[in-house]
């Protein structure tokens, strides 16, 4: 298992293996015992934020980094 303070400021990189910005925040599915994660915040190089779908965008996640 892996904790929001662990990926808190890991680099974020596309399917390229560029680096699009940094572990912002991440957005969860209400209303469940487990609430699963559904969207990745991101600050991106000029600081400003955006979210993303973890569905669709994250292959691979660690205490390292995100893909």
């Amino acid at each position: 298992m892996i904790y929001l303070s662990q990926l808190l400021g890991n680099p974020v990189y596309d399917a390229k293996g560029e680096n699009i910005g940094r572990v912002n925040d991440l957005g969860i599915a209400t209303g469940e015992v487990f609430p699963r994660v559904t969207s990745l915040a991101i600050e991106g190089p000029s600081r400003t934020p955006f979210m993303l779908s973890w569905r669709k965008y994250v292959d691979t996640y660690n205490e390292n980094e995100v893909r």
